[in-house]
This record gives C-alpha cells, sequence and structure tokens, in this order.
C-alpha cells in the first residue's frame, strides 16, 4: 500500500461522525454539567481554598521583600540592588496572577 492511500484511511477513519452507543444502547449526555465525585467536592474546595490563602501571603510577603529591596537598592545607591528589588516584584505579580487564575479556573469546574 501506499503511504498516501494509509493516511487518506487514517483521516477517514478519523472524520468519522458517526456515534457510537454506550452500553445500555443511550447516547451520553454531553451537555450535562461536570460532577465531582462523591465527597470530593468539599475537599477540593478546601485544599483550594488554603493554597489561594497560602499564595496570597507569599505574594504579599514577596511585595513587601521586593519593596525593601528597592528602598535599600535607593538609599544605599546600589541599583543593582533595586534593579533586582524590581524584577522580583514583577515576578511575584506575575506568579500571583497565575494562581488566582488556576484557582478560579479549577473553582469553576467544580462549581455546579
Amino acid at each position: 500500500m501506499e503511504p498516501l492511500l494509509l493516511l487518506t484511511d487514517a483521516a477517514l477513519f478519523l472524520a468519522d461522525t458517526t456515534e457510537s452507543p454506550a452500553p445500555g444502547g443511550n447516547y451520553p449526555d454531553w451537555d450535562s454539567p461536570a460532577v465531582a465525585p462523591p465527597g470530593l467536592d468539599e475537599y477540593a474546595t478546601t485544599w483550594i481554598g488554603w493554597a489561594y490563602w497560602i499564595a496570597a501571603l507569599v505574594a504579599f510577603f514577596g511585595l513587601v521583600a521586593s519593596g525593601i529591596m528597592l528602598m535599600v537598592g535607593k538609599l544605599a545607591s546600589r541599583s543593582a540592588t533595586s534593579a533586582d528589588g524590581l524584577r522580583h516584584a514583577v515576578s511575584v505579580i506575575f506568579g500571583a496572577c497565575l494562581v488566582v487564575m488556576a484557582t478560579s479556573i479549577v473553582a469553576g469546574l467544580f462549581a455546579t
């Protein structure tokens, strides 16, 4: 067989839009909302909340440390220390944004 024919057969197989019914003859309901497994809903929400608040505290202390580096760098006329403080502040803000987005997305997935 030629490679082109094999690719065509594979493309036709993947493009087949007929659905096979689930066991029992019924098609799955893909429009139903996601449901957490029993007992995991409260457990996961608690852990997500803890992770969110711990990350918020770490971000707060990171911004305070970055501010101190900025002040010390300016007072001691050490521009490298001040630049490092600014770089760390940007990193802390970026990390805090990632944590907020991740916890919001995961919490939205668990919400019904």
